[in-house]
């Protein structure tokens, strides 16, 4: 009983992650071609699935182009100022804005990857800025935990902190798996 227990589990941690994957692609699929397959709908006498999330996809890429340009970038701004004044929801739209341009911007936040001297042991994590705290300089290092998409935010004295010589892809990716993924 115990060999077939272990051999399902380890059928699920060979399966699970490849479907987990697929579903999510499928769910980011699904949602993109509901944004635009309903607006198509009223236009077309036929439905395509697909053709939704191609015209998104169309869609953000010109957005992306003009987004650099003059007058764009200044509706932007514009609308920026707008959503950042909303009293509670310019709180989530600033957050939500720093986080996808630290991850998908020119200047990622996540690359710069530390560890932590405590002791005997060592925290690994990102440094994300320096700041001045009650006279002292600090490191602020995110450290992701495992197995989530969740972290602590932990300001170091920075002759505590540590470059560390891997891939800021490594770090996350070893991070996230509890350090199983190596």
């Amino acid at each position: 009983m115990k060999k077939l227990f272990r051999h399902l589990l380890s059928g699920l941690a060979l399966v699970v992650p490849f479907f987990l994957t697929i579903y999510i692609a499928y769910l980011v699929f699904k949602i993109g071609d509901a944004a635009f397959g309903n607006l198509l709908r009223r236009f077309l006498p036929i439905y395509i699935p697909g053709l939704g999330f191609i015209l998104l996809v169309i869609f953000l890429i010109i957005v992306g182009f003009l987004g650099n340009r003059i007058i764009i970038k200044a509706l932007f701004n514009f609308i920026d100022k707008i959503f950042s004044k909303l009293p509670l929801l310019g709180m989530v739209y600033q957050t939500i804005k720093t986080t996808i341009q630290n991850i998908l911007g020119e200047k990622k936040a996540l690359d710069n990857p530390v560890y932590i001297s405590l002791g005997m042991g060592k925290i690994i994590g990102f440094k994300t800025n320096e700041i001045v705290l009650n006279g002292e300089k600090l490191a602020v290092v995110y450290v992701p935990l495992s197995l989530q998409m969740a972290g602590h935010l932990v300001y170091i004295p920075l002759d505590l902190v540590h470059p560390c010589e891997l891939p800021s892809e490594e770090v996350f990716q070893l991070i996230l798996s509890a350090g199983i993924s190596r």
